[in-house]
C-alpha cells in the first residue's frame, strides 16, 4: 500500500490498442460481428505516414486498430512478425502524465518513454510509456489540453456499424498469460504500480483437468474500474491452453479481453448469427449441472443450446463464454461474460470446464501431447 493517494492508485483504462497484420479487416470484423462503430482515422491521408489507425467504440469500451503502412513502422511490423495479432498498449487516462510518470517510475515501474507532446490544430495530448510483460507497453495519456476526435494525427469517420446490437456494454476484465514463475513478480508490479488487492489465487489443484493445469490471480483496483486475471501454466503437466498461447504468442501478454453484457444469450445469439465462432463446451459439462439439481433443467438447455457456463453463488449467477481466436494463431480472443445479483469471482468450475473444451481444439489441431 502506498502513504498517500495517488491518481495512479483510481485507474481509469482509456483504450486498449491492437497491432494487427492487416487493420482494415481487424476493424471490419468488429464492426460487422461485435457492433463496435468506427469514430477516428489516422493513416497517411491524415499526414500519418508509416501506419494506419482506427479508432472503435462500443458503449463503454474503446479500441485502436493499428497495422503498418511503411516499413518503417518497424515497432508494429516487429511485434506482428513475434506475436501475430494482439494487444499492444493498455492507455490509462491520468490528469499529469509528468507526475504519473515520475510516481510510476518511483513505485518501480520500468521506463520506456519519457513524457512527450503531440500537437494539431485541436490542442495537445502528453503520454509517457511504462513496460509490462513481454512486448506490451502500459501507456500514460492526457487529453485534458485536447479538443479532437481523439488524438494529433486523427480525423473523425463516420463509418456505419453492425445494425444489430450485440450488447457489450464494459471491460469486466483483462486477462494475461504469463511464462511459470513469473506471476508474483507482474502481480506485484501491478500492485506496486496501481495499490488495489488481490482477490483470489488459485493453484493448479483448484484449476485445471485430468491433462492440464495452471495458477490464476485475480487482481481488483481501489476503485474496481479494472481488474486483472494472471494465468501461468503448470510446468509438471501436460501442456495446456496456457502453455499453447505462451509458445504461439512468442512471450506472455494479454491472452483476451472479457465484454460484459445485461443478456449473455441474446449477446451470443447475435454474434453467432454476424459469423463469429464460439469455443464449444463438452457435453458432460451440463449433463453433471443436470445431477447436480442447482440450476433449472430449462436454464441448462439454454446454457448447453449457446454453448454457455454458468456459476452459482446463492442467489447469484456468471455466465460466461469465449470466442476462438480472430487471428491465425492460437493467441488472443474474446470473453463474454455477465454477472447477475452482483456476482463476485470467476467461477473456478467453469475454468476448469474451458481448459477440458479448448483441450479438444488443442487435439485436433495436434497439439495436445500426454504423457
Amino acid at each position: 500500500m502506498h502513504a498517500f493517494s495517488h491518481e495512479l492508485d483510481q485507474p481509469q483504462l482509456d483504450h486498449i490498442e491492437l497491432f494487427v497484420g492487416m487493420a482494415k479487416m481487424v476493424v471490419f470484423w468488429h464492426e460487422r460481428a461485435l457492433g463496435f462503430r468506427t469514430i477516428a482515422y489516422a493513416g497517411p491521408e491524415t499526414g500519418v505516414l508509416d501506419r494506419v489507425s482506427y479508432v472503435l467504440e462500443k458503449n463503454g469500451i474503446r479500441l485502436v486498430v493499428t497495422s503498418a503502412a511503411h516499413p518503417s513502422a518497424y515497432d508494429i511490423l516487429s511485434f506482428v512478425d513475434r506475436h501475430g495479432n494482439g494487444v499492444k498498449h493498455l492507455a490509462f487516462t491520468v490528469d499529469q502524465v509528468d507526475a504519473a510518470f515520475a510516481e510510476a517510475v518511483k513505485r518501480g515501474a520500468i521506463p520506456l518513454g519519457e513524457p512527450i507532446t503531440q500537437t494539431d490544430k485541436n490542442g495537445s495530448i502528453r503520454t509517457a510509456r511504462l513496460k509490462f510483460l513481454d512486448g506490451n507497453e502500459l501507456t500514460l495519456f492526457d487529453r485534458t489540453a485536447y479538443d479532437g476526435c481523439f488524438a494529433p494525427g486523427y480525423e473523425a469517420v463516420q463509418r456505419a456499424a453492425n445494425h444489430e446490437d450485440q450488447g457489450l456494454r464494459h471491460i469486466d476484465h483483462i486477462a494475461f498469460g504469463v511464462y511459470p514463475n513469473e506471476m508474483t513478480r507482474w502481480t506485484d508490479y501491478f500492485t506496486s504500480l496501481f495499490g488495489g488487492t488481490l482477490l483470489q489465487t488459485w493453484d493448479e489443484e483448484d484449476v485445471g483437468s485430468t491433462v492440464s493445469g495452471m495458477r490464476l490471480a485475480v487482481w481488483r483496483a481501489a476503485n474496481r474500474a479494472l481488474t486483472g486475471v494472471f494465468v501461468e501454466p503448470v510446468k509438471s503437466r501436460n501442456p495446456s491452453q496456457v502453455q499453447e498461447y505462451l509458445e504461439a504468442f512468442h512471450g506472455s501478454g494479454v491472452q483476451h479481453v472479457a465484454f460484459a453484457t445485461d443478456d449473455i444469450f441474446a449477446t451470443v445469439a447475435t454474434m453467432r448469427a454476424a459469423g463469429v465462432e464460439f469455443v464449444a463446451y463438452p457435453t458432460t459439462y451440463y449433463d453433471n449441472l443436470r445431477k447436480a439439481g442447482r440450476l433449472p433443467h430449462a436454464l441448462i438447455d439454454q446454457l448447453e443450446e449457446q454453448c454457455i457456463l454458468c456459476d452459482k453463488q446463492g442467489k447469484a449467477y456468471l455466465f460466461q463464454t469465449f470466442t476462438k481466436p480472430f487471428g491465425d494463431r492460437p493467441t488472443f480472443f474474446y470473453e463474454i461474460i455477465q454477472r447477475r445479483c452482483n456476482y463476485e469471482g470467476f467461477g473456478q468450475d467453469n475454468v476448469r470446464a474451458l481448459f477440458e473444451a479448448v483441450e479438444q481444439d488443442q487435439a485436433r489441431r495436434g497439439s495436445l501431447v500426454t504423457r
